[in-house]
């Protein structure tokens, strides 16, 4: 297979957060890597680290918030002005 570079340009910010995650490897391998593992609603793996940080109650409660959130956006969405 031939390998072919590509100039891509992104934000300052972005290219921080690459960085920090690249560690020892190419920036080409992390983006692959961070493509590879990315589901349709995102990468879960993400997510395990945050696991067990919130406990029944707080969990409860956040979730009742989120929800209203999103019923309240749902709605908002359709409203003709």
């Amino acid at each position: 297979m031939i390998s072919v570079s590509r100039v891509i340009v992104v934000s300052e910010t972005v290219y921080s957060e690459l960085q920090k995650m690249k560690k020892n490897e190419s920036f080409s391998k992390t983006i692959e890597a961070l493509i590879k593992g990315k589901g349709s609603k995102g990468d879960i793996s993400q997510l395990e680290g945050l696991f067990g940080s919130l406990n029944k109650k707080s969990a409860t409660a956040w979730k009742k918030e989120v929800n209203a959130g999103r019923r309240a956006f749902g709605k908002s969405r359709f409203k003709s002005e």
